[in-house]
């Protein structure tokens, strides 16, 4: 059976039929692995000219077998306990009227048709408040830091009650800490001294409750509750741990093969060094989720997404895409695309570590549109080790991000996607709507990129840098961009025209306006008065690091003098993107991708750091020119 050329449509489908098997949430490591493992695939996969059906029908069964393998299905609640004037709320006051403190909607109990509640498929509660793997622990409500506030966040209080099912009879519970058992109305304190329960049929019907954090004057309560499964269980795990991963690999290698090239080899090897450095520093997060430091933007941007899910829950669609804020204020684009995230994948955050998973590959790609193979490879190898923080080129920042729950990382990653994809010249219409979409994902995120994909578009327009197709298609791409219009529309429906955020407005982030240099000047060529800004302006010079100037002044040079079209126009950008800072607050998290570029860009003007054009590129595109030009007329 042939499938023509219908890769992507081939590798949706393929998308599609794994995650379906799979069915949400996604939770722990095993399901982050699966996840990882799609898009390593996925990445390398070329489609076969012939499929074979017998791996492709053993495949579909192996995924069929693990999704109708046995799990065990735990009803579990969360709430922490604070009110609304951010005071301990005590167990007793809980339990005794649950109902004036309702528990959480969490992402993972919405895909199961809960609002309060989720499936779990085991219990372990050994890590305070980390081990909730909730949302809501990110919560605007909850962004408490000190000296300001006498909160610790790490120490929230919180309550996490579990069903008692028929299911879990003949399993043990290994507890610790304040636990109480309540069984129609009824409550028992579970006594502390007693360290192991085994599950009868007298405890069916019962909700286990057990109090963490720190929940009164006592200080902090270590709670323990980890789930002992039976022999039946633990066999039934690990059959739908094998199923999953063996029908995927049959799935995969009915539909596609993997050319083992050189470069294959350098990008699996980026990968295994990608995966072995999030184990070793950032293993958290696929155990139980993200804690951001209180007092950031981040736990706002991350907040706003649940939210949302409660109106979207509700059935207030409208109300849920227009998010908390009716006009922007915080970064628009990121509580979008974890809300995306939360809907698709529960609490998890997948997409995000998907992505940053793969950093080192994408830079690598992005390295050798300019640089030789062997410098490209020890740049992106210099990432790892974080020497060059604050020069854009560390995989540690972009993880960091996310850790502060920040979107540049995300948004960095997509506009190095979409310049790679550019800077190969684009033959068909679809690839290009593909790069300027992800580049208005990016401007999404980080509005402040405005101007540099404000360039980068317009000689695209107007010239054949990124592709040698007639204006009419080149101007087709654009519409990939679209997403960026819903920004004002946005703005305008919550009753005010702004056109990307109101937070660019505030003094704050706009210590120097173009008036202030005007008089600037003014005053310097004796055509006015004394500056009255000059401490502005040495507070702002002052924040402006000196790789900063000096990659100012290295792009305008190679926007001149740059070897190629593609190298000065992404120079030229980069430059327009650098001086919006010389009005705007220069936060070095605002400047990563330009630092970036600057460096790459001039080391590709060393003639033996250059990567090497085909011989006859100049023709290829040129011969396409024509030809287009000719089929346009």
């Amino acid at each position: 059976m042939s499938l023509g050329n219908n890769s992507i449509l081939v590798k949706i489908l393929f998308l599609l039929t794994v995650y379906f098997f799979h069915g949400r949430p996604f939770e722990g490591i095993g399901d982050y692995g699966y996840a990882l493992l799609v898009a390593y695939v996925l990445t390398f996969g070329i489609l076969r000219d012939r499929i074979k059906p017998i791996l492709l029908i053993m495949g579909l069964i192996f995924l069929m077998v693990g999704r109708l393998m046995p799990q065990l299905e735990i009803p579990e609640q969360q709430r922490i306990l604070m009110d609304d004037q951010q005071g301990f709320i005590p167990p007793g006051q809980f339990l005794k009227d649950e109902s004036k403190y309702p528990f959480f909607m969490t992402p993972d109990g919405y895909g199961q048709g809960y609002k309060d509640k989720r499936i779990a498929r085991t219990i372990d509660i050994d890590s305070g408040i980390y081990s909730l793997r909730s949302g809501w622990i990110n919560s605007p409500t909850y962004n408490f830091y000190r000296p300001v506030s006498p909160h610790v966040r790490e120490n929230l209080p919180f309550v996490v009650c579990y069903a008692i099912t028929p299911q879990m009879k003949g399993m043990t519970l290994n507890v610790e800490g304040l636990l109480i058992f309540e069984k129609n109305g009824r409550l028992k304190i579970h006594d502390p001294a007693v360290k192991t329960v085994t599950l009868q049929d007298a405890h069916f019907g019962s909700n286990l409750c057990g109090f963490g954090g720190q929940w009164d004057e006592k200080g902090f309560n270590n709670l323990k509750i980890q789930l002992e499964k039976t022999g039946a269980y633990k066999f039934y795990d690990l059959a739908r741990f094998v199923s999953f991963f063996f029908g995927l690999g049959l799935l995969f290698f009915g539909l596609f093969f993997i050319r083992l090239t050189v470069d294959f080899g350098i990008q699996s090897f980026l990968l295994s060094l990608s995966a072995l450095s999030f184990w070793m520093n950032y293993s958290q997060v696929f155990r139980w989720g993200i804690l951001a430091r209180g007092g950031m933007d981040g736990v706002v941007h991350d907040g706003f997404s649940y939210l949302m899910l409660e109106k979207w829950a509700a059935g207030n669609w409208l109300e849920a895409l227009m998010s908390p804020e009716r006009i922007f204020y915080f970064m628009p684009g990121m509580r979008y695309v974890r809300f995306m995230e939360i809907l698709l994948f529960g609490n998890a955050y997948i997409l995000q570590m998907t992505l940053l998973f793969f950093l080192p590959l994408i830079f690598y790609r992005f390295f050798c549109v300019f640089l030789s193979r062997v410098v490209a490879i020890s740049l992106t190898l210099l990432m790892f080790v974080s020497l060059l923080n604050g020069l854009g080129l560390s995989i540690k920042f972009y993880v960091n991000s996310l850790l502060d729950l920040y979107g540049e990382g995300f948004g960095y990653a997509l506009l190095f996607i979409s310049l790679t994809i550019l800077a190969k010249s684009i033959q068909k219409v679809s690839w290009g709507f593909v790069a300027f979409f992800l580049l208005a994902i990016s401007m999404s995120i980080r509005p402040n990129l405005g101007v540099f994909v404000g360039v980068i578009s317009s000689i695209h327009l107007f010239t054949t840098t990124f592709s040698p197709l007639s204006r009419v298609f080149r101007f087709a791409m654009l519409f990939g961009l679209a997403p960026v219009l819903l920004i004002p529309l946005h703005n305008i429906l919550g009753g005010e025209f702004v056109l990307l955020t109101k937070a660019s407005h505030i003094p704050e982030n706009l210590p120097l306006s173009p008036g202030m240099y005007y008089q600037a000047l003014c005053s310097f060529f004796g055509l006015k008065g004394a500056c009255l800004h000059g401490e502005r302006f040495t507070m702002h010079f002052q924040q402006i690091y000196p790789h900063y100037g000096l990659a100012w002044f290295v792009c305008l040079w190679l926007a001149f003098k740059g070897q190629t079209p593609v190298l000065r126009t992404f120079a030229l950008a980069t430059f327009a993107g650098l001086s919006v800072h010389f009005f705007y607050l220069p936060e070095l998290r605002y400047l990563h991708p330009y630092l970036t570029m600057t460096i790459v860009l001039g080391l590709s003007q060393i003639p033996k750091f250059r990567a090497v054009l085909p011989d006859n590129f100049s023709e290829v595109a040129g011969t396409l020119r024509q030809k287009n030009k000719i089929a346009t007329n």
